[in-house]
C-alpha cells in the first residue's frame, strides 16, 4: 500500500508470493484429485527418501516439451532451500511391480525448493525441458540425506489409484543411491496430485469419425506415425477419435481392428489447425495366399511338401504340392502376417507379407540348403591294427568351448537364477520330457507346453510340467563361453514361446545387453529357431549368455522352453529372427482383459490341429541319426567308390571299423552324414587319413670304403627301416648291393618289426679297377612303396 502520510510503514507489504512465469503456449494437465496427504514425491518426516511413480499415456493426453511439474503441499513447518532432484522418462510397462526403473530417465532438476507452510502450489522450473512423445510417463524424485527430518505432517496432497503405479523408500539411517538403490521399497498405488506444464506452441490437431457402411465403429485403433513421432488413440462408441497437440509435419495415419481392413492415408498437420481425417473401414473379406517354394541348390526346381505357417491376428498353414507351389485359401484380409516356411533338408525361411483386399502371390520363395556336416571325425587305429575306432560331433559343433548342446546327456552347464524370492527361478531341466506329465495349474485354448522336446526328449523350460509362476520377476539361465578364437559369432536355439506377450516375455542377453527381444508366440506356439548375431564379441575371452523370462503376477501361460542351442561361428543359411508385436486390438488392455479376449477369439476361430502341427515341424527338422562311408584318399568327391559301413542309421556318434584288419594297402578316410526325417542325408565330413602300409620296406643310407681293392673283400652296411605296419621275419626279403641293374651281393634279410632300422651287412670283393658307382636296395615281394627301396649313391675309386 503506497500512502503519502503513512506512519506506519513497516506493514505497507503484503507476505511474498512466489509465482511462476509460464511460457506463451503452455498448457498444464493436472492428474490426480489430492484427496490424501502423504509424503509423496518427497518425505520429509524422515532425512532422505525415494519414491517413483507412472503417469499413463491415457492421463496426459498431450505431447511436447514438459518445462515445469507442480506439486500441492500441505505443511506444518516452513521449509527453506531444500536439497531436491526429479527424473523424468517413459516406460510401456503398465506398472512398478518389477521393481524401480533406471534406465531411459533424464535429471531435470537438481536444486533447492521451498516448502511454505500452509496449502501451496510447489512448482519445480525444469532445468532440462523433457520432451514427453507418448507412452506412460516415469516420476523419479529423491530427497537427498538431510542433517534432521522434520514434521509427519509435512505432506502433499495425494491420492491412490490401484495397487503399483508407485514405489518409495525411506530411511534416517541409510543413504540411498538414486541410481542403485539397496531396496525395492514398497509398491502401492499413491501418488502425489501432479500437474505437468506442456509447451504447445508449433502445435496442432487430428480428430476423425470411423465407420463401417455408415455405423461408428468403436475401439478402432488410430495410430499416427512418422520419422520422429509415433501416437495411438481408440475411437469411442461413437467412433470418434481425438489428439489435441501434435507437432506440425506429415504423418501416416492407420486405422486398423480385427474383423476389417486396415487403412493408411497420409495427413498434414499445420499449426494452430485442426486436420479431420474420417474413415470408413471395410469389413474383411477372405482371400488367398499363394506361392511358389525352391531351394538354393536347385532354383529352378520346387520343394514338395514344405509347410508354410502364417502368423498374425488369426493364424493359417499350407503345404506346397509336388512342383513347390502352394495356396492357402481363406486368410482374413487387411493383415500382416509373419511366415514361417519349413521343408526337409532347408533352413526355415521367415519373413512377413502384407495381405490386403484381394488375392496375394508371394512369388518365387528360396529357401537355403542346409550345408552343416558332422565335425570333429576322429580316427583311430588300435594298438594290435586289427579295427579303427571313429567319433564325432554332431552338425554346427565347433569343440572351442561352444557348439551345439542337445540336453539329451546333461543341462549343458547352463545355471538357472531369478530376481524374485525364488532365488533359482523357473527354469529347470530334463531329459525325459514327456508331454503326459504336463499338470496345468492355469488352462485356456491358447495355453499350450510343446509336445516333445525339439529333439529327443531333453530340454530347459520355465517349469517342466506346469505353468510359470506368476513371480513379477525375471527367471533367468545364464551360461560364460570363451570367444577368443571364434569369428562371426552367433547364437541360435530353437525356441517354444507359450508366454502371454507383451505382458509376459522372452528375451536374450549377452554381457547384460539386450540382444534379441522381448519375444512370444502364444497364439500359434510351435518351436521356432531363433538366430542371433554375436559377431559384436568376436574375439573376447568372456562372453556371459543369459535366456530372460519376465512374468507378472497375473497370467500363466505354459511357459518358455529351450532346446539346441548352438554357439559359435555363423552358419550363414540363416538370418536374424524377427521379434513379435501385440496384436492392434489388444493394445491398451489390462492382462486380464487382454487374455479373456485371446481365449475368445481362439474359440470363435478354432485354431489348427496344434500338437500335430508341431509334430509335422519338429518331423521336417529332426536328425535321426549318421551313416557312415570308407575311402581311399583323393576320393574324396567320387562318392560311387565310397564303401557304405552302416547299412542302417546309427545313433550313437561313435563308430568301429572292424574290417580294418583285412583291407589291402592303402591311404584310408571315413565321412560321416547326417540321415534327416525320411531317409535325407546331409552333407559329408571328413575324417583324418591313415595309412595300411604293411609291406614297406625301405633303404635309407649305404655305408663302407671308398677305395676298395680288386679281388680283396670289404664290408658295405646297408641302413635299411620297416616303414610298414607288419613285421617282417628273417628271410622274407633281401638286402642287395647294386650297381645300376647290376647285382654286386645280397644277404637274407634280418626279422625286422614295424617301424624298426636295421644296419645290414653285406661284403663284397670288386673284380675290376676304376671308378664305379654303388647303392643299396631291399627288395620284398609285393612291397606297397617302391619309391624308398634303394639308398643314395656312393662313388668308390676300386684299386
Amino acid at each position: 500500500v503506497v500512502l503519502g502520510s503513512d506512519v506506519n510503514p513497516l506493514n505497507d507489504n503484503s507476505p511474498v508470493m512466489n509465482i511462476s512465469v509460464m511460457p506463451a503456449g503452455a498448457v498444464v494437465i493436472t492428474i490426480g484429485e489430492g484427496n490424501l496427504n502423504e509424503g509423496v514425491p518427497w518425505e520429509f518426516y524422515y532425512k532422505n527418501s525415494l519414491f517413483q511413480t507412472l503417469y499413463f499415456e491415457s492421463e496426459i493426453g498431450v505431447i511436447g516439451y514438459i518445462t515445469a511439474v507442480s506439486f500441492y503441499n500441505n505443511f506444518t513447518s516452513n521449509l527453506i532451500d531444500k536439497p531436491v532432484k526429479l527424473w523424468l522418462g517413459t516406460t510401456d510397462l503398465a506398472n512398478l511391480s518389477s521393481g524401480w526403473i533406471l534406465d531411459g530417465l533424464t535429471l531435470v532438476y537438481d536444486g533447492t525448493l521451498n516448502f511454505p507452510n500452509g496449502q501451496n502450489t510447489i512448482v519445480v522450473p525444469l532445468q532440462t525441458p523433457y520432451l514427453y512423445t507418448g507412452g506412460n510417463l516415469v516420476l523419479y524424485a529423491n530427497r537427498p540425506m538431510d542433517t534432521q527430518y522434520y514434521l509427519s505432517t509435512d505432506d502433499f496432497k495425494a491420492q491412490t489409484v490401484g495397487t503399483n503405479r508407485a514405489r518409495k523408500l525411506y530411511s534416517d539411517s541409510v543413504t540411498y543411491d538414486p541410481m542403485s538403490p539397496s531396496a525395492t521399497g514398497t509398491l502401492s498405488g499413491t501418488f502425489p496430485k501432479t500437474s505437468l506444464t506442456f509447451v504447445v506452441t508449433g502445435m496442432g490437431s487430428l480428430s476423425g469419425t470411423v465407420t463401417s457402411s455408415g455405423s461408428p465403429v468403436a475401439d478402432v485403433l488410430i495410430q499416427v506415425s512418422n520419422a520422429s513421432y509415433s501416437f495411438t488413440r481408440y475411437t469411442n462408441a461413437a467412433g470418434e477419435y481425438s489428439f489435441q497437440y501434435l507437432p506440425i509435419g506429415n504423418y501416416t495415419v492407420t486405422a486398423s481392428k480385427l474383423g476389417y481392413e486396415t487403412q493408411s492415408v497420409t495427413v498434414t498437420i499445420i499449426e494452430n489447425q485442426n486436420t479431420v481425417q474420417n474413415f470408413s473401414l471395410v469389413s474383411s473379406n477372405t482371400v488367398s495366399v499363394s506361392g511358389h517354394i525352391v531351394g538354393s541348390d536347385q532354383p529352378t526346381v520346387g520343394i514338395a511338401n514344405a509347410h508354410i505357417f502364417l502368423d498374425g491376428a488369426l493364424d493359417y498353414e499350407g503345404i506346397s504340392n509336388a512342383n513347390g507351389d502352394f495356396t492357402i485359401t481363406g486368410v482374413l484380409s487387411g493383415n500382416t502376417y509373419n511366415y514361417t516356411i519349413q521343408a526337409i533338408g532347408y533352413a526355415d525361411l521367415t519373413g512377413t507379407v502384407v495381405v490386403g483386399s484381394t488375392n496375394v502371390n508371394m512369388g518365387t520363395l528360396v529357401m537355403s540348403e542346409l550345408a552343416l556336416p558332422p565335425v570333429q571325425i576322429v580316427a583311430e587305429e588300435n594298438t594290435a591294427q586289427t579295427q579303427v575306432t571313429l567319433t564325432w560331433r554332431p552338425p554346427g559343433s565347433t569343440g572351442t568351448g561352444v557348439g551345439l548342446e542337445d540336453f539329451e546327456l546333461d543341462d549343458g552347464g547352463w545355471v538357472p537364477s531369478s530376481n524374485w524370492t525364488n532365488p533359482l527361478g523357473d527354469f529347470e531341466w530334463t531329459n525325459t520330457y514327456d508331454v503326459a506329465d504336463w499338470s496345468p495349474s492355469y488352462t485356456g485354448t491358447n495355453i499350450v507346453p510343446p509336445p516333445t522336446a525339439h529333439s529327443g526328449t531333453g530340454m530347459w523350460g520355465t517349469k517342466i510340467n506346469t505353468n510359470y509362476t506368476n513371480s513379477g520377476g525375471f527367471n533367468y539361465l545364464t551360461k560364460t563361453f570363451n570367444f577368443s578364437t571364434i569369428s562371426n559369432a552367433q547364437l541360435s536355439f530353437w525356441s517354444w514361446e507359450n508366454v502371454f506377450g507383451n505382458f509376459d516375455y522372452c528375451q536374450v542377453a549377452v554381457n547384460g545387453t539386450l540382444v534379441w527381444g522381448p519375444s512370444w508366440d502364444y497364439t500359434s506356439t510351435q518351436w521356432r529357431q531363433r538366430v542371433i548375431d554375436l559377431s559384436a564379441y568376436d574375439g573376447m575371452s568372456e562372453v556371459t549368455i543369459q535366456f530372460q523370462m519376465w512374468a507378472t503376477t497375473t497370467v500363466n501361460y505354459a511357459g518358455w522352453y529351450i532346446d539346441d542351442v548352438y554357439i559359435g561361428p555363423a552358419q550363414t543359411y540363416l538370418a536374424n529372427s524377427p521379434i513379435p508385436s501385440m496384436p492392434s486390438f489388444l493394445k491398451g488392455l489390462s492382462e486380464i482383459e487382454a487374455a479373456k479376449v485371446t481365449e475368445e477369439l481362439a474359440i470363435k476361430y478354432p485354431r489348427r490341429n496344434q500338437q500335430q502341427a508341431d509334430n509335422n515341424r519338429i518331423e521336417n527338422r529332426a536328425l535321426h541319426g549318421y551313416k557312415v562311408w570308407r575311402l581311399t584318399f583323393g576320393n574324396e568327391n567320387n562318392e560311387d567308390t565310397w564303401t557304405l559301413l552302416t547299412t542302417n542309421t546309427i545313433t550313437d556318434t561313435t563308430f568301429i571299423d572292424t574290417a580294418w584288419g583285412t583291407l589291402p594297402d592303402g591311404n584310408y578316410r571315413w565321412a560321416v552324414k547326417g540321415v534327416y526325417t525320411n531317409n535325407l542325408l546331409g552333407p559329408a565330413g571328413f575324417s583324418n587319413r591313415i595309412l595300411i602300409l604293411r609291406n614297406d620296406l625301405a633303404a635309407n643310407t649305404i655305408t663302407g670304403s671308398l677305395t676298395p681293392t680288386v679281388g680283396t673283400s670289404s664290408t658295405y652296411t646297408i641302413g635299411i627301416k620297416n616303414v610298414g605296419t607288419q613285421a617282417k621275419p628273417a628271410g622274407s626279403y633281401t638286402v642287395k648291393l647294386m650297381s645300376g641293374d647290376t647285382e654286386l651281393a645280397s644277404v637274407p634279410g634280418p626279422a625286422i618289426n614295424a617301424g624298426q632300422e636295421l644296419d645290414v651287412p653285406i661284403n663284397w670283393a670288386p673284380t675290376e679297377q676304376g671308378t664305379m658307382l654303388i647303392y643299396g636296395k631291399v627288395s620284398l615281394t609285393g612291397d606297397t612303396n617302391t619309391a624308398n627301396d634303394q639308398t643314395p649313391t656312393l662313388t668308390l675309386l676300386v684299386n
